[in-house]
């Protein structure tokens, strides 16, 4: 790929996050939260207690500094 085109990919992600987080901060707190964590466990971030997964053994080590 050229840098072009990951740039182009990058921007399209960065929309979407854009979009989602706007979806997000229209809706009710209590709905928002119940969807974040939704989309949380589906891909497999968080478990379903809200603690991170062996997934991101990097994360939690940043949160322990």
């Amino acid at each position: 790929m050229t840098i072009g085109t990951m740039e182009k990919i990058y921007r399209k992600q960065a929309k979407g996050m854009k979009e989602y987080i706007d979806q997000l901060r229209s809706m009710p707190v209590e709905q928002a939260k119940e969807i974040s964590k939704s989309n949380l466990m589906k891909a497999g971030i968080i478990k379903e207690d809200g603690t991170l997964t062996d997934r991101y053994p990097y994360s939690r080590k940043r949160r322990k500094k």
